[in-house]
């Protein structure tokens, strides 16, 4: 199931070049090798190098609250707008939830949004009923373009 505000809505429908699929195969396969286990959460090591006995845990709980804010902090990725054409957004997070959901085997939220600085931001926790989404349900409260896939 997918949602988007209003201007996530426009923009897709104004903006709806043709795009590459092998783009979105890309991304997706970049986040997939990416992504690890770490304390039960899906983290994207950047570096290849991130061990969970160098993650100040009570420190980063201090300012994110949660395991899923704990995700969210480590999975943001970041894309210039150029490298994603708008009508690829659907099919770029209904592929990644797949991929994360079959080699985790666990449900996922995904989160794409624009920003004013002209990157695509990428976004993804494991889903926990406990903790819920990390952003609104009503995504028109915010200013960016966002789109969420749950």
């Amino acid at each position: 199931m997918f949602s988007m505000n209003e201007i996530m809505r426009d923009l897709i429908q104004k903006n709806g070049k043709r795009g590459n699929p092998d783009d979105v195969e890309w991304i997706v396969q970049q986040v997939i090798s990416g992504s690890k286990l770490i304390r039960d959460c899906v983290v994207f090591d950047y570096e290849g190098d991130l061990k969970e006995e160098n993650i100040n845990f009570g420190r980063i709980m201090k300012f994110v609250g949660d395991w899923t804010g704990f995700e969210v902090f480590y999975n943001e990725l970041r894309y210039e707008k150029t490298e994603l054409p708008y009508n690829q957004y659907l099919n770029l997070v209904a592929k990644l939830v797949d991929a994360l959901e079959e080699k985790y085997d666990r449900k996922f939220v995904i989160y794409l949004s624009n920003t004013n600085d002209g990157f695509i931001d990428l976004r993804y926790h494991s889903y926990r009923e406990s903790e819920g989404l990390w952003l609104d349900e009503n995504l028109d409260v915010y200013d960016n373009p966002v789109l969420c896939w749950r």
